[in-house]
């Protein structure tokens, strides 16, 4: 698999992801993304979201530890 390399790299910034979920979050932009975000494996451990797949909502719910 080619490597690929970041367009920029986002300064970190409060990101709300729920009503009382915030944290500060940095981004990598890569120019030949077909995604629109991808969350790794160790930010998905440490905050182990609940994901409804099976509706369209896109409504996702988390622990409260962060």
């Amino acid at each position: 698999m080619e490597q690929e390399e970041a367009a920029a790299i986002v300064e970190p910034y409060a990101t709300f992801l729920q009503i009382l979920h915030e944290e500060s979050i940095s981004f990598l932009i890569l120019p030949e993304a077909t995604v629109d975000i991808l969350l790794g494996r160790p930010w998905l451990e440490e905050h182990n979201p609940h994901i409804r797949w099976s509706t369209e909502d896109g409504k996702t719910y988390w622990y409260f530890k962060c």
